[in-house]
């Protein structure tokens, strides 16, 4: 990665100034609030979504579960993908599973259908998040320091909006309509990263 010894050397506001002319990190930041709405805020209202079919709180839990797993286990393919795969394929890999997931869970709330959902947004977790933050950290090279802590803000505010977005649809049964609106999202967050880290270049940042 690119020497960020000039950080210390210019203040804070030299740093964000930097940060937001990069159209780079702005894009990145847009995609992680995205990939925070869809795999962190909307994911944590499965339970609540199996709840309302009248399954246990043990069982969405159970169910739900298959999230780490599949992070975990995705996680060990990704490192040793990462020398022969170009990122951006990864990215559009990552999207492709966040959009299969919430086409299953668009068929149908069920035990069985949360545990594939929850285990395809892991996978897609683990194949799009550890890619959008290494391109970061890249792209933030000259204020790596502030740009990852946008990043971080980034990916929670995403996360905060997916489940007050999520929590609507709880209360007003519309779930299938959250998952549909999820499913377009997730092809978008995949065909936007695949395309802008395919063009994205060391020396635009």
């Amino acid at each position: 990665l690119p020497d960020a010894r000039g950080e210390d050397e210019r203040g804070v506001f030299g740093q964000v100034s930097r940060l937001v002319r990069n159209r780079w990190v702005l894009l990145i930041l847009v995609l992680t609030a995205l990939e925070g709405a869809l795999l962190i805020g909307v994911f944590n209202l499965l339970p609540v979504a199996l709840q309302q079919t009248g399954e246990t709180v043990f069982m969405s839990g159970l169910t739900t579960a298959a999230y780490g797993v599949a992070v975990i286990v995705a996680s060990q393919a990704v490192k040793r993908l990462a020398s022969r795969m170009p990122p951006w394929v990864m990215l559009a890999i990552g999207g492709a599973c966040a959009a299969a997931a919430f086409v299953v869970l668009a068929t149908a709330v069920t035990p069985l259908t949360v545990l594939s959902g929850a285990a395809l947004m892991g996978v897609g977790w683990a194949f799009g998040h550890i890619i959008l933050q290494t391109w970061a950290t890249d792209a933030t090279s000259e204020g790596r320091a502030m740009g990852m802590t946008f990043f971080s803000i980034s990916l929670m505010l995403g996360g905060a909006g997916g489940a007050a977005i999520g929590t609507l649809a709880a209360e007003h049964d519309g779930f299938p309509l959250l998952f549909v609106v999820s499913i377009a999202a997730s092809a978008t967050f995949g065909a936007v990263a695949a395309l802008g880290r395919s063009r994205y270049r060391v020396h635009d940042a």
